[in-house]
């Protein structure tokens, strides 16, 4: 968490997609932004855990307008597709205004040494491609409106 209070009015009411928001780093991030009356679609390919979190969400929109997106990353482009429109459906008046990339995938945890091909084929596809496809699909959306940021 920042040392500097957030500034609330940079928040309120935008919509926040947050990927790999079932677990960690993504919780916290729904949290916060939550606090801060941000309006959240929350992604993770675990359902029940997105669930989970939705229910422990305070906040203006939360957690009753907290919008649950089921994603995994290396579903391919057609089914990536299908979802950015989804979630830019969720909130037709504003879009997404800020995608967070926070999913990966993480390799067993041993040494470098003995990760095989396949382990590192599986963390590229959801770590770079998964990540690069979704915001090639979900970038038109926030040219055509003129704003729109993404963090990685």
């Amino acid at each position: 968490m920042s040392k500097k209070q957030p500034k609330r009015q940079l928040i309120e009411d935008k919509v926040f997609w947050i990927t790999g928001a079932s677990r960690g780093i993504g919780v916290i991030l729904a949290q916060q932004l939550a606090s801060l009356g941000a309006k959240l679609i929350i992604s993770a390919r675990n359902e029940a855990e997105l669930n989970q979190v939705k229910s422990q969400l305070k906040g203006k929109h939360a957690p009753d307008g907290v919008k649950i997106l089921p994603l995994d990353l290396t579903s391919g482009e057609d089914s990536l597709r299908k979802i950015v429109d989804i979630a830019e459906s969720f909130f037709p008046d504003s879009g997404v205004d800020y995608m967070f990339h926070n999913a990966a995938f993480e390799r067993p945890k041993s040494s470098v040494l003995d990760v095989t091909e396949d382990g590192l084929k599986a963390t590229f596809d959801v770590n770079v491609l998964g990540t690069i496809t979704l915001t090639k699909l979900l970038a038109p959306f926030m040219l055509k409106r003129g704003k729109g940021h993404f963090v990685v």
